[in-house]
């Protein structure tokens, strides 16, 4: 009781503290939850756009979201089947580090020549038909055209990157974390996609270095009362 008595003071100022750094985290934690369902609804998070870099490749660009593992177990990251599917992949969400969806198409047109030629069907009769072959750097088509039906043996391989970093938005603008993928085929198109990348949470309040500074002036203080 002496005790309290005599360093009631330091107490008192030891809980507001305690209180004020609660109440700002809180906070923060408020404005991230907003600043994500306002993300969520912005098609700059979700559909990409074509950049120039140069004319042999196809380079597309995404902002992309930052959230805790806690966020992501909310509503405003991901969908329930999403978290699921993750879930079963991984094993748990604790353990993700970065987290991607889209959607990719190539758009092209092709001519080939056909000729004459003759197959034999499943039951070993000649059908008279007419073939096709066409190769580009990434796709090879080869196909028999037949007089009911036509049959096509096709390869696709095309190399890509993705990127993420921070792109800077301005002298006093916070860099924006965005993902580019980059196509050697310049006749690929990408869609919707989306992507989230794990961040570290907030330090609790005890944890941060305005805690400890202020436990330790207190502490000085009372030590030399």
């Amino acid at each position: 009781m002496t005790f309290l008595k005599k360093y009631w003071q330091y107490i008192l100022i030891a809980i507001l503290l305690i209180v004020c750094f609660t109440a700002i985290r809180s906070c923060k934690n408020q404005q991230s939850l907003v600043a994500l369902e306002k993300h969520g609804s912005d098609s700059a998070y979700h559909y990409a756009t074509k950049i120039k870099i140069n004319d042999s490749v196809s380079t597309f660009r995404v902002k992309t979201l930052e959230a805790t593992v806690h966020e992501l177990r909310g509503e405003a990251v991901l969908s329930e089947l999403e978290k699921n599917r993750l879930k079963q992949h991984v094993g748990s969400l604790n353990r993700i580090v970065a987290y991607w969806k889209g959607s990719v198409r190539a758009t092209d047109a092709i001519t080939a020549t056909l000729r004459d030629t003759v197959y034999l069907d499943r039951v070993g009769t000649k059908v008279p038909s007419k073939a096709f072959k066409w190769q580009s750097k990434y796709l090879s088509l080869d196909g028999l055209v037949g007089p009911e039906t036509v049959n096509i043996d096709y390869h696709y391989k095309v190399d890509f990157t993705l990127t993420a970093y921070r792109k800077s938005q301005g002298l006093f603008k916070r860099s924006q974390l965005v993902t580019d993928l980059t196509f050697e085929d310049p006749a690929i198109q990408v869609g919707e996609f989306r992507g989230v990348v794990v961040k570290e949470p907030p330090k609790h309040w005890w944890e941060t270095r305005a805690f400890a500074v202020a436990v330790g002036v207190g502490i000085g203080i009372a030590a030399t009362r």
